[in-house]
């Protein structure tokens, strides 16, 4: 069964030539600059998270959605690019003179005129395929124009700005079930998936996890500063949920178990921050045996 998978970034950053400047992401600031603007040129780079896909999803599609807030120059069009990271990287320690290796080539382009206040989408299906069969790839994207020569300069919301709706994000379409010939050796391998997660004050799902040869539990460790709640959901067909647990309360330091009581196929758990309370930074851990 095919499902749809949306990401947000883990880390943003971007660099300046000029210098980086203090409203940048690694400055806590909440937006991406992209472009050339007078003497100054930005990049933005952004890495995402695919731990939590289950071990034997099939990647059948990938898009990067970006959000076009400004486009102060929009009189001359340039093709604006997404290219692969091939070297570790830190967004604290990122400078225009300190910036990692990167493809030559760009994963996908799009051509940029007057676009604004609209979604750009980039191709990056072959992208995320390697990343998820070799995650030591997966070092993340480097967004800027092919020609930095010419004015274009965009505004791109990040993953800190107040409304999640035009968060950057990859929309993954996935295969969650192996071959069936493959059914027997899928019996003899345990299951074993690891997510580490930011709460937010709304309610988050994990991805769900095709569980039905399995005993299994999920654990949940608060290694954060802030309470959290969550509880465990199962659904018969990956659409329909029910509440298989109470709702527990998770505090720092702590680590709290969901055990199911019914046989369903898929599984998910389902967090939030404390009403009122910080966020906080939760591990997830689902684990099984057939």
């Amino acid at each position: 069964m095919l499902q749809k998978v949306i990401k947000a970034p883990m880390i943003e950053a971007l660099v300046c030539n000029t210098d980086t400047p203090d409203y940048s992401p690694q400055n806590g600031n909440n937006m991406l600059l992209v472009g050339t603007k007078f003497e100054s040129n930005y990049r933005a780079f952004m890495q995402f998270d695919l731990s939590s896909l289950p071990f034997f999803s099939v990647i059948r599609s990938g898009t990067l959605h970006l959000f076009v807030a400004r486009n102060d120059f929009p009189a001359s069009a340039s093709s604006l690019g997404i290219f692969q990271i091939r070297s570790h990287w830190e967004p604290q320690t990122l400078t225009w003179n300190e910036q990692p290796l990167v493809s030559s080539s760009p994963v996908d382009s799009f051509e940029v005129n007057y676009q604004a206040a609209t979604f750009l989408t980039f191709n990056v299906t072959s992208l995320l395929q390697d990343w998820f069969s070799n995650p030591s790839a997966n070092l993340g994207l480097m967004v800027k124009f092919m020609n930095e020569s010419s004015c274009n300069f965009l505004t791109i919301p990040g993953y800190k700005y107040p409304d999640c709706h035009f968060w950057p994000y990859l929309e993954l379409n996935i295969l969650d079930q192996a071959p069936l010939e493959n059914h027997r050796m899928l019996c003899a391998i345990p299951l074993e998936q690891f997510v580490t997660v930011s709460t937010q004050p709304f309610i988050q799902f994990t991805l769900p996890a095709n569980v039905l040869v399995y005993d299994y539990s999920y654990l949940v460790v608060n290694i954060g500063r802030s309470v959290a709640r969550a509880y465990l959901q199962i659904s018969p067909d990956g659409a329909t949920w029910e509440d298989q647990s109470d709702t527990k309360v998770i505090n720092p330091g702590t680590i709290v178990s969901f055990v199911p009581d019914v046989i369903a196929k898929y599984a998910r758990l389902a967090y939030q921050s404390e009403p009122a309370s910080p966020n906080t930074t939760l591990q997830i851990y689902i684990q099984g045996r057939s």
